[in-house]
């Protein structure tokens, strides 16, 4: 979808992209983000803006991820949740 948006589109995924938090694949959207408004001479703060929130939520997800891997009491807790 990124590597066919016009400037609008860009603008609307971006917005998009700095609203909704993203499981995975941060790398990627980014990748394709910054190549796209390449290709579409794109040159506005506000890229980098994107950028710069996706890559955030990406280290977000994994500190929160090493946080409960490194606490036991939550990791039984999970057992006990997914057990359920």
């Amino acid at each position: 979808m990124i590597q066919q948006a016009s400037r609008d589109e860009l603008e609307t995924i971006g917005t998009l992209l700095i609203k909704t938090r993203i499981p995975k694949g941060h790398d990627e959207i980014v990748e394709a983000w910054r190549a796209r408004c390449l290709e579409m001479g794109w040159a506005d703060v506000s890229i980098r803006y994107v950028e710069e929130d996706v890559l955030l939520h990406k280290r977000q997800l994994e500190t929160a991820k090493e946080e409960k891997e490194s606490n036991p009491l939550d990791r039984f807790r999970f057992e006990d949740e997914k057990n359920a």
